[in-house]
């Protein structure tokens, strides 16, 4: 009961907010420039018209085109025919620029070239169409110079006449004639045999033309704070292939390329206020009124949030999703419940993250850390469709239905009210859709069943904890974190369904994303930092720590200049300042790996080290006491699936004496006699190969014993080797 009184009080606040004009939009005018209905052509005619009829024109080089813009001083049809086999000009209605181009080497000739608003105005025609575009007077156009006799389908790149007779000659002299026009005109005019000629100019970029900035806006880890500053995944680095690919199409950073960097814990509806200042940002340095927004996952709701439930001041151009999860993720379900990720290799990374985080915090354990932050965003992220299933007394799962015993999404209910998302409607949007068959939580079948901690109040997934079965785990469609039924066929979008995953979606869809922005889609993709495992290396305080990778490249402290060090591509480390210290390599080079830690304080530590793949995470931990400024130094042996326990890196007996009484009290040698027997073996001596050979023998029998385990017998083996070699 206490629990519908809190979500009524926050539901009020919200719907308060709502009506009370906090919330507000506007509408813009949009303008259309073309048609393809037949018109009524009498009182027209046919006929040349001279240069007085468009005005400021101009033939240019977008970078992948050759364009022609322009301003009709009068309204004008051109008109297309679909003849079954191609499409060309209509008969008599001749409707094309002629093109003189001259080669350095003097040769020339001439051309008829067609110009059409978009690339794609002439997809999709049926044979014996006719094809009518309505060009206005006084409208700005940016037109594409396109050749004649087009593909049946439509254009093709055959059909870009002067893009491949010059694309790859910048120098050569291109001469257009706007004059021979022939337009369809209300206005007869004759016409002198004196034409003004127009070269291209390589250097003009219409106002008009001109990229609107765009704002990248990512998803839960999607930022990190470092202490120098929010940036953009610098851990799974999942948005750089598209951050590259939108400079090599024309933005540049700082310019009319930015990235909205947040604390993804925090509540949307705040995220949503401090994305309308980066907004205000962005605006004061393009001066000008309106921005273009690519958001993937949860960042799409930090979006909507700005525009349906925050002071939205009408200035998004273009919206473009990028997997988000519309009507929640029923994974959150499992972090929001139960202080846990889900299976998948990067959800496997997220939990340790949030573990060390925890810890830091001084949190017992992932649940609390997510429920007495709160996490807010893990919440606004649950589901608000049908998602739990209940046993029935027939042994079947039966769905729950929404309205009963679910932990409510007040924020996505708000959000996906009809009167919210009517707030959208002015804005141009792409909701693009992974949907790689790969298998995505969409049904929990859960149990009743207590936990001390208060978790799964609404249902406890049936074995989740088990080490084998299906964790209570239902999987169907979807793009391994979002469920197909959570993003697509909402509202009114048009949806761009793309055969990827979650995170892999921002590379997979930059050719989409940059032809929705820019109407060019690039030739070339940026496919760079594709990951297929991790290396997360975490302490648990009060030590610093460095790691060298087998090719002595190294990440972390450096402990003699104080400072932070990273040497291995794409490694990210958090840093030693503040907040919990973790080292992440993408995958990581095979063989040894050194960890050394330098002790901050006085007291227990815990080394963790995890490998992370698509199939299973492996970890290994060792615990130790450390005082201030005091070194430890660990071995990790790392192959292609796995990864070795870790060991201390022991030089001298006397550190193995020091070690054997550690490894004792940890219960891993659990026999105090055969721990004596051991240590006075040891202070004997061993430096010939029988004393050696008669240590490791008396270390077998006392594993085959079950007298000591399998990570104590490898660390004082390997031990033994390293004193042997030393001596």
């Amino acid at each position: 009961m206490n629990y519908l009184k809190s979500d009524l009080i926050k539901y009020l606040i919200l719907t308060i907010f709502v009506l009370s004009g906090f919330f507000m939009y506007t509408n813009p005018v949009q303008a259309i420039y073309a048609t393809t209905t037949s018109p009524a052509l009498s009182g027209y005619n046919f006929q040349n018209i001279s240069g007085d009829y468009i005005a400021d024109s101009s033939f240019w080089f977008d970078g992948e085109h050759f364009r022609f813009s322009f301003t009709p001083t009068r309204d004008f049809y051109t008109v297309f025919y679909h003849y079954g086999d191609r499409i060309a000009h209509y008969p008599y209605y001749f409707t094309y620029l002629t093109a003189s181009y001259f080669f350095q080497s003097g040769g020339g000739g001439g051309h008829g070239a067609y110009f059409v608003e978009n690339l794609d105005d002439l997809n999709n025609y049926q044979a014996g169409n006719s094809i009518f575009f309505l060009w206005e007077a006084g409208q700005r156009y940016d037109s594409y110079i396109i050749d004649g006799d087009i593909a049946s389908s439509g254009l093709t790149e055959d059909n870009l006449y002067l893009n491949w007779h010059f694309k790859d000659n910048p120098d050569d002299k291109l001469k257009l004639d706007y004059s021979y026009v022939k337009f369809a005109s209300r206005y007869f005019d004759s016409i002198n045999n004196t034409h003004p000629k127009n070269y291209i100019n390589y250097d003009y970029v219409p106002e008009d033309y001109k990229l609107d900035p765009v704002i990248i806006v990512p998803g839960i880890l999607g930022s990190w704070d470092l202490g120098g500053g929010w940036q953009l995944d610098p851990i799974l680095n999942t948005y750089d292939n598209l951050w590259e690919a939108l400079k090599l199409a024309g933005y540049e950073e700082g310019v009319n390329l930015f990235a909205f960097t947040y604390n993804w814990r925090l509540s949307n509806v705040y995220s949503a206020m401090e994305f309308k200042n980066k907004i205000d940002e962005v605006k004061a340095v393009c001066d000008c009124d309106k921005v273009d927004i690519v958001a993937h996952s949860m960042g799409g709701l930090v979006a909507r949030a700005y525009v349906e439930m925050g002071d939205y001041e009408n200035d998004i151009d273009q919206l473009i999703f990028l997997s988000t999860p519309h009507r929640g993720s029923v994974v959150s379900y499992l972090t929001w419940e139960g202080g846990e990720v889900g299976f998948k290799k990067n959800e496997q990374l997220q939990q340790r993250i949030f573990k060390v985080e925890a810890e830091f915090n001084g949190y017992g354990s992932v649940y609390d850390y997510v429920r007495e932050l709160p996490m807010k965003s893990v919440e606004e992220v649950l589901p608000v469709f049908n998602y739990l299933k209940d046993k029935s007394l027939d042994d079947n799962w039966q769905i729950r239905d929404y309205s009963h015993n679910y932990p409510h999404n007040l924020f996505l209910e708000l959000l996906n009210n009809p009167s919210q998302l009517d707030k959208l409607n002015n804005i141009d949007i792409t909701n693009i859709i992974a949907n790689s068959g790969e298998a995505t939580v969409n049904y929990l079948k859960v149990i009743s069943k207590d936990f001390i901690d208060g978790q799964w109040q609404y249902g406890y997934p049936d074995g989740f904890y088990s080490a084998f079965g299906d964790h209570g785990i239902e999987y169907g469609p979807g793009d391994g974190t979002v469920p197909y039924t959570s993003n697509s066929k909402f509202y009114n979008f048009s949806d761009v369904i793309i055969n990827s995953s979650h995170n892999q979606v921002v590379t997979d869809a930059q050719k989409v994303v940059i032809k929705e922005l820019t109407g060019n889609e690039p030739t070339v993709e940026v496919r760079k930092n594709i990951f297929s495992k991790y290396l997360l290396i975490r302490i648990f305080s009060p030590a610093d720590f460095v790691v060298v990778a087998p090719d002595g490249k190294r990440v972390g402290k450096d402990f003699t200049n104080n400072s932070s060090v990273n040497e291995i591509d794409g490694a990210f480390y958090s840093g030693f300042e503040s907040g919990p210290e973790f080292v992440v390599i993408p995958d990581p080079l095979e063989g040894k790996y050194n960890v050394d830690l330098q002790g901050t304080g006085t007291g227990e530590y815990k080394l963790s080290v995890s490998l992370i793949d698509d199939n299973q995470a492996i970890d290994s931990d060792y615990s130790g006491f450390v005082t201030p400024g005091g070194v430890d130094s660990y071995n990790i042996n790392l192959l292609a699936n796995s990864i070795s326990s870790l060991t201390p890196q022991i030089n001298t007996l006397e550190e193995l004496l020091e070690e054997i009484d550690t490894i004792y009290q940890k219960g891993w040698l659990n026999h105090f006699g055969s721990k004596n027997a051991l240590v006075s073996q040891l202070k004997n001596g061993f430096k010939n190969n029988q004393q050696f050979d008669q240590l490791n023998k008396f270390l077998a029998n006392m594993l085959e014993k079950k007298r000591i385990n399998q990570q104590a017998y490898g660390i004082i083996t390997s031990a033994l080797i390293n004193i042997k070699n030393n001596l």
